[in-house]
């Protein structure tokens, strides 16, 4: 391993898919992205990258720099490197501490964005402890390059849920489910908690609900299904009311969202609905990619028009411990990333390239 000499920009501005829409899944041992042709639907390529370490996990993609999670000895997570596939830049995030025993930690959730206006890249960490009777949780974040390391900030009493993949990233803000079935969006601007509005006519949280959420098209989406039933599932969009377009500006809120139904899922009347299903990506012209988790890791891709399946993929047997992330190659790079937020502080993070 050596210390980068030159790269590109910390700007995003250019994307690499070609059209193709691209993933990225963590192994044992490495890291895969993996592209798919938007018309065709067809596999076009696949990519490996070693991980710094065994038992990483994804906690985000953001313009081509993912965010790795790291298993401790306790088997508890944390976000541990910064890295882009294409350059083979990674850093390394500063260590857990705490004025607390790493022993006592019962779970962290983690999420990894960008602020658009700023060109900030934050990770989030939400640490929950044992013994604690509050159930609080504590909120860190870390600013690539500003030289600060884990900030706290304010502690919050939502009880996010850790099931699959850690957060979802939308309009500019990471989101959980919390424990009642609500969705709970964090700020990476504001760096504030927002409590968004639930799709309507839900049932409430139960033992018996699945409910996901997942970006398809750029949109937010609430994934709401019958646990344990080959049952229809019911896929919610947060759209503008005026437009139908998804997201949200910066300087705009959630109150020019609303949500919209937009695919109801006939689970009943495929083979493959018994197992655990999740959408992770919508194509152009409408068909789904679902991700199946059963004794053999697939992708299908389901035409909503036609209610049939157009492709399946086995994939290794290593991936998919954590959902897909929807991922973008880039020539982002993390040493300008770092120069240019760090030109007066020479204690910034060094930024290595695996050889």
């Amino acid at each position: 391993m050596q210390q980068q000499d030159d790269g590109g920009d910390c700007l995003y501005n250019s994307n690499l898919n070609n059209g193709n829409l691209c993933f990225v899944f963590s192994g044992y041992s490495f890291l895969y992205t993996l592209e798919i042709d938007e018309k065709s639907c067809k596999k076009v390529r696949k990519i490996n990258v070693p991980l710094p370490s065994t038992m990483c996990a994804v906690i985000g993609s953001c313009n081509g720099l993912v965010c790795l999670a790291k298993r401790n000895h306790f088997g508890i997570y944390f976000p541990a490197y910064i890295c882009n596939p294409i350059t083979k830049e990674r850093i390394n995030l500063p260590l857990f501490i705490t004025n607390k025993k790493e022993k006592d930690v019962r779970r962290v959730l983690s999420g990894f964005g960008c602020v658009p206006s700023t060109n900030e890249y934050k990770v989030v960490r939400i640490v929950y402890y044992n013994n604690n009777e509050d159930l609080l949780g504590h909120v860190q974040v870390y600013t690539l390059g500003d030289g600060s390391g884990w900030r706290d900030k304010e502690e919050t009493h939502y009880q996010l849920s850790n099931e699959a993949r850690n957060n979802v990233l939308a309009n500019g803000a990471l989101h959980w489910l919390d424990s009642q079935g609500n969705i709970v969006a964090f700020s990476l601007a504001k760096e504030e908690f927002q409590l968004l509005s639930p799709p309507p006519f839900l049932p409430a949280s139960t033992e018996s609900q699945i409910f996901k959420l997942c970006v398809l098209g750029g949109c937010l989406c609430v994934f709401h299904q019958l646990r344990g039933y080959v049952s229809n599932a019911t896929l919610w969009m947060l759209k503008k009311k005026t437009s139908g377009d998804c997201g949200v500006k910066e300087q705009e809120d959630y109150d020019s969202l609303s949500w919209n139904k937009e695919f109801t899922l006939p689970f009943e009347s495929l083979s493959w609905s018994k197992t655990f299903t999740l959408p992770f990506a919508i194509t152009k012209s409408g068909e789904i990619l679902i991700s199946l988790f059963e004794i053999g890791k697939s992708i299908i891709c389901y035409d909503t028009n036609t209610s049939t399946t157009k492709e399946r993929w086995e994939v290794d047997q290593i991936l998919f411990r954590f959902e897909a992330a929807p991922h973008m190659h880039s020539f982002v790079s993390l040493k300008e990333c770092i120069r240019k937020k760090t030109d007066r502080d020479r204690n910034s993070s060094r930024v290595i390239i695996e050889s």
